[in-house]
């Protein structure tokens, strides 16, 4: 092998190597990456638990297979008892990592406005009005995209870290 092939080669390395230590930030990075994925699997577990349980009502309501009472017992029991819980505990987490804090903060936000929109969306369907129930509804949706950008973002900064979030794990 001749000697600019070897500078080629060590050079590469050398490139790969520091680029590879920049994109997973070290140690700490990587410790605080694995403490971030950590945390949040059980919260994706309980995101998950509430889409099933938002489809399951929706789906009754649609084929009237339920009464407005119980609707509103599923909206008060169930749907918005675990927005709140995802939002306050999502709210807890520090990641401890510069660029998942700022995609965290962006999860936090939002699940805080999808908690705002359930609210929204029964209290509209309690009082029977449609155009309030819309624009929850509008604002839930607004709140399901921002979740998809952050899963985009966050499965981007992790995975440099060797770690994925799957956004609907079971």
């Amino acid at each position: 092998m001749t000697s600019w092939k070897r500078f080629v080669r060590l050079f590469t390395l050398v490139l790969l190597s520091t680029t590879l230590s920049v994109a997973c930030g070290g140690g700490a990075g990587a410790d605080a990456a694995q403490a971030y994925h950590t945390q949040m699997v059980p919260l994706l577990l309980k995101n998950q638990e509430l889409a099933q349980e938002f489809v399951n009502m929706a789906t009754r309501v649609r084929s009237n297979q339920i009464t407005v009472e119980e609707t509103v017992q599923i909206w008060q029991g169930r749907i918005i008892p675990l927005a709140d819980g995802l939002k306050n505990d999502a709210t807890a987490i520090q990641p401890g990592e510069p660029v998942l804090t700022a995609h965290h903060e962006r999860l936090v936000t939002a699940w805080s406005a999808r908690s705002e929109a359930y609210r929204g969306m029964l209290k509209a369907y309690r009082d029977h009005d449609q155009d309030a129930f819309a624009k929850a509804r509008l604002n839930n949706v607004d709140a399901k995209v921002a979740e998809e950008q952050y899963f985009e973002q966050v499965n981007s900064a992790l995975r440099g870290f060797g770690f994925y979030l799957d956004q609907f794990p079971g």
